[in-house]
């Protein structure tokens, strides 16, 4: 079931921080503090990263 939810679009914070060059701890902060739309709380300790957010967000971040 986690697969299908992983190919689905969903990605682990560890992955989406690896994907951005940067700590999970700084992305999960980052997020938390700007309430960005692509992070998904599923429960009390888990988060996702919705993968078509986050990479239209890094896109635009890499332009700068």
């Amino acid at each position: 079931m986690e697969e299908t939810k992983t190919a689905a679009g969903l990605l682990k914070p560890s992955e989406a921080a690896a994907m951005a060059s940067v700590s999970t701890d700084w992305l999960l902060r980052f997020a938390r503090q700007r309430k960005v739309a692509w992070l998904r709380k599923l429960g009390h300790r888990t988060v996702r990263i919705e993968r078509a957010g986050f990479e239209a967000w890094l896109t635009g971040r890499r332009g700068r």
